[in-house]
């Protein structure tokens, strides 16, 4: 009788298992496979992402320079992986570098699109198709015009921002 009992819950136990793994259906056919979710489908859209976007407006520079600090760095890391994990849902970027208004216009110009090509070849150096990166400097355009704030005040105006353009 134990036999009996202990060959039962074995079989019981091995159906239950095949149930659990088998990629077939009862009648020995494959079995359809889910498609994709919709949510699955949206992380893969760059448009989608709030962490692109959230990423994006997040790069700061230093006054004067265009070297990019470690914490650029770290975010520019996150975003070329967002970048390469999506990069069949867009077909531009435009990195577009900025200054504070404490300079001279023309040579703001100048390290805003610095700016901006630097970005640009951290990304491709990460692996996202330069063919889809482009670089441009807006000088101090949209900076805080009031030139009594200190260069820390004015620190938010020394960014790049990324923008899918296509």
């Amino acid at each position: 009788m134990k036999k009996w009992l202990i060959f039962t819950l074995s079989l019981g136990f091995m159906a239950c298992a095949s149930k659990e793994e088998s990629p077939l259906r009862n009648d020995g056919r494959a079995a359809a496979q889910n498609p994709p979710s919709a949510l699955g489908r949206a992380s893969q859209d760059l448009h989608q992402s709030a962490k692109f976007a959230r990423l994006s407006k997040a790069i700061r520079f230093d006054y004067g320079s265009t070297t990019l600090n470690a914490d650029s760095k770290l975010i520019l890391d996150q975003l070329a992986t967002e970048m390469n994990r999506s990069a069949n849902s867009f077909e531009k970027i435009r990195i577009a570098g900025f200054t504070d208004a404490q300079g001279n216009p023309s040579r703001s110009r100048e390290v805003s699109l610095q700016r901006a090509e630097s970005v640009r070849s951290y990304l491709i150096a990460r692996g996202v198709p330069s063919e889809k990166l482009e670089a441009v400097g807006m000088g101090s355009t949209y900076a805080n015009q009031n030139r009594k704030l200190s260069k820390a005040q004015t620190a938010d105006d020394r960014r790049v921002e990324l923008e899918i353009v296509e």
